[in-house]
């Protein structure tokens, strides 16, 4: 008997800038597993972390920024994608010598990360005006919090 893949969501936060930005449905996401599937993964997962932000382990808490419907696609295929110790496997893999596929950035600020986030999702998403609106003010609410 085979044990589950473990989620990679229990070990990388989505930050909450990202998840202003709306999900894929179903039918994306199975469009997006199957490319994944035939091609590969070809743009890196983008992760952060925030400096002196630790978890209950004394890690620092990795917030995953760009890649939520890939790694969620990753997964839908039935990938290995993280280990039981919250390490990238397979076909995320630190591989010396090739290109990352998980670009990770230590020391940022949550201002920094937000920006971020609205940079590399901002227009690349297929949002009506209506809903640049409402994700731009939310991303401004997300900076006053953290701002606090």
């Amino acid at each position: 008997m085979s044990t589950p893949n473990p989620n990679w969501r229990d070990f990388v936060r989505v930050h909450p800038a990202l998840d202003i930005f709306p999900s894929a449905s179903d039918d994306e996401l199975r469009k997006l597993a199957d490319d994944i599937d035939f091609h590969g993964l070809k743009v890196p997962i983008q992760t952060r972390s925030v400096a002196g932000e630790l978890n209950e382990n004394d890690k620092p808490i990795v917030y995953l920024i760009d890649g939520r419907k890939r790694l969620d696609a990753m997964t839908l295929l039935g990938w290995r994608i993280i280990d039981e110790n919250g390490d990238w496997h397979g076909a995320l893999a630190v591989i010396p010598g090739t290109v990352p596929k998980v670009v990770h950035r230590m020391g940022r600020t949550h201002a920094e990360i937000i920006n971020e986030v609205r940079s590399l999702n901002w227009n690349r998403r297929h949002l009506s005006a209506k809903e640049l609106v409402a994700v731009s003010a939310s991303l401004d609410g997300c900076l006053m919090m953290f701002a606090q």
